[in-house]
C-alpha cells in the first residue's frame, strides 16, 4: 500500500503538537512502505490504477475463427460483437482522528501513537471488509451492495445483470442460451471434480468451450470448512475411503480462508448441512476482469490545529472502486438457491 501522501498545514509543526507531527509521519511513512494489507484482497481482484471519474469495461463477442474455404474462393470477413459492458464509479473514502490539547500538554505521546495505528488499521480493514462485503453479496445473490450506510447499485453484478453466482447467465448473443455458475452442492471430493469440469466447460457468447481452470477455493473461516476442504485437497489418496487411488486434487489448489467474509454471509444463505464455497479461476480473473478492484487516489492524511478546541486533527482521504465484471472467473457451490451439479 505504497504512496500514501502527509501533508500539515496551518503551522502544526511550529505549535505544541510539533512534537507528535514526526513519530506519526514516520508510522504513516512506514505502514505504506512496508505493510502491504491488501494481500488478501490482491488474490480475489484485478488491480488497476484510474486517473479517471469512472472506468467502462466493454466487451466483445470472439471471433468464429477460421473456416474451410475451396479453390480460389474468398476469404470469409470475420467480425465481433459488442458484448456486455459495465461502468465503475470511484467512491470517496475518509476518516479523521484528534489528538486534544491536554494529551499534548501531558506528553502521551503512547497514546497518540495508538492513535494513528488504529487509524491506519481502520484504513486497511474498511478496504477487506469492502471486498469481503462485495463477494458476501455475491454468495447471497444480490446485485446491488449495502455497505456503511451507502448503497452501491450493481456492485455485485455481473457485467450481464446478474448476481455473480446465478443460474441463468445470459448469452449476448443468443439469450435463450443460459449458463448457471451456483449450486446447492456441499463440499466433498465428487462436488470439487464436478465444478471444477464445469467452470473449464463454461462457454463464451459463440457458445465455445472457454476451457477456464479454475486454481483457488474460498471458504468463510469455518472450522468445519477448512476440515472438510484440506481433507479433500490435501489428502494423496481417495479421501474417506480405504481407496489408495491418486486424488488428483492433492496440491492442485490454493485455499484461502477469509474471516472478513463471515460477517456479510447471512444465515438461511447455505444449503442444509453445508457451507458456501467458491472456485475461482486466478488467471482469467486477472486477465478477463472477473473481479476488479481501481484505485483512483491512494491515502493522503494532512494535519492542523482546531482552533475552536486546540486540538490537533489528522484528515485521511482516498478513492476507489471495485466490483465484478465476468462470471466465468468463479462457481459457486453448496448455496440452498443454487443448482445441483
Amino acid at each position: 500500500m505504497a504512496g500514501i501522501t502527509i501533508t500539515e498545514v496551518s503551522g502544526l509543526l511550529d505549535s505544541i503538537y510539533g512534537k507528535f507531527m514526526y513519530p506519526i509521519a514516520k508510522m504513516i511513512e512506514d505502514y505504506g512502505a512496508s505493510k502491504d494489507r491488501d494481500a488478501r484482497l490482491k488474490e480475489l481482484f484485478n488491480f488497476e490504477t484510474s486517473s479517471h471519474f469512472a472506468e467502462s469495461i466493454n466487451s466483445t463477442t470472439g471471433f468464429e475463427g477460421f473456416k474451410p474455404v475451396e479453390e480460389n474462393g474468398a476469404y470469409p470477413r470475420d467480425q465481433v460483437a459488442e458484448s456486455f459492458n459495465k461502468l465503475f464509479k470511484h467512491k470517496q473514502w475518509m476518516d479523521s482522528f484528534s489528538v486534544s490539547r491536554v494529551m499534548a500538554d501531558d506528553d502521551q505521546i503512547g497514546a497518540v501513537k495508538r492513535l494513528a495505528d488504529r487509524f491506519l488499521n481502520g484504513f486497511s480493514k474498511t478496504r477487506e471488509r469492502f471486498g469481503a462485503a462485495l463477494y458476501g453479496s455475491a454468495i447471497s445473490g444480490n446485485t446491488d451492495l449495502n455497505f456503511a450506510g451507502s448503497t452501491f447499485e450493481q456492485a455485485s453484478a455481473s457485467a450481464d445483470g446478474r448476481p455473480l453466482f446465478d443460474t441463468a447467465h445470459p448469452s449476448k448473443t443468443d439469450p435463450t442460451f443460459t449458463q448457471s455458475n451456483c449450486f446447492s452442492d456441499a463440499f466433498s471430493q465428487s462436488a470439487l471434480s464436478r465444478a471444477q469440469s464445469t467452470m473449464i466447460n463454461f462457454r463464451d457468447d459463440n457458445k465455445s468451450v472457454l476451457e477456464i481452470v479454475p486454481d483457488t477455493i474460498l471458504i468463510p473461516n469455518d472450522a468445519e470448512a477448512i476440515q472438510q476442504v484440506f481433507g479433500v485437497v490435501g489428502a494423496y489418496s481417495q479421501p474417506d475411503t480405504a481407496n489408495n487411488n491418486w486424488n488428483y486434487h492433492f496440491g492442485a489448489w490454493k485455499v484461502v480462508i477469509w474471516p472478513a467474509l463471515n460477517e456479510f454471509i447471512p444465515s438461511g444463505t447455505a444449503s442444509a448441512d453445508a457451507f458456501p464455497w467458491a472456485l475461482v479461476a486466478g488467471d482469467f480473473m486477472r486477465q478477463f476482469d472477473g473481479a476488479v478492484w481501481y484505485e483512483r487516489e491512494p491515502l493522503s492524511v494532512n494535519a492542523y490545529e482546531d482552533h475552536n478546541n486546540d486540538a490537533a486533527v489528522w484528515n485521511g482521504r482516498a478513492r476507489w472502486s471495485a466490483g465484478f465484471f465476468d462470471w466465468r472467473a468463479f462457481c459457486l457451490g453448496g448455496v440452498a438457491r443454487g443448482d445441483a451439479l
